[in-house]
């Protein structure tokens, strides 16, 4: 019975970092198979931080990364941004800082959504 609670713990704290109040760390997740967000987080500033890395053990050629927020319902979309990535080798790395809405509440619950386009 121990073992299976902590399971399901671990489970629930596994899949936390995704979704998470504004403010916070929002570590990382996957957005496709063999690429992936690492520590996403908005600041005090203002400011959206992460990095996209390519994980697979080939080349990414240059592709553009549609993200937004949502509300946990997802029926309003609080925050969108294009990002236009160049060719990500194996293990490649892509770091950003973008300007977020300063004015959110702190208390939401936000979602972030992916979309790869070429």
């Amino acid at each position: 019975m121990k073992k299976m609670l902590f399971f399901c713990l671990l489970v629930c704290l596994a899949t936390l970092p995704a979704v998470a109040p504004a403010g916070l760390l929002f570590n990382s997740g996957e957005i496709e198979p063999g690429l992936k967000y690492e520590d996403f987080s908005i600041g005090q500033d203002g400011n959206l931080t992460g990095a996209i890395v390519n994980t697979s053990n080939r080349l990414r050629p240059a592709f553009r990364l549609d993200l937004w927020t949502t509300d946990m319902h997802e029926t309003r979309v609080l925050w969108r941004k294009s990002l236009h990535i160049g060719s990500l080798p194996p293990g490649g790395r892509f770091t950003f800082k973008e300007p977020y809405d300063k004015d959110y509440d702190s208390s939401l619950r936000i979602k972030f959504s992916f979309r790869i386009g070429r």
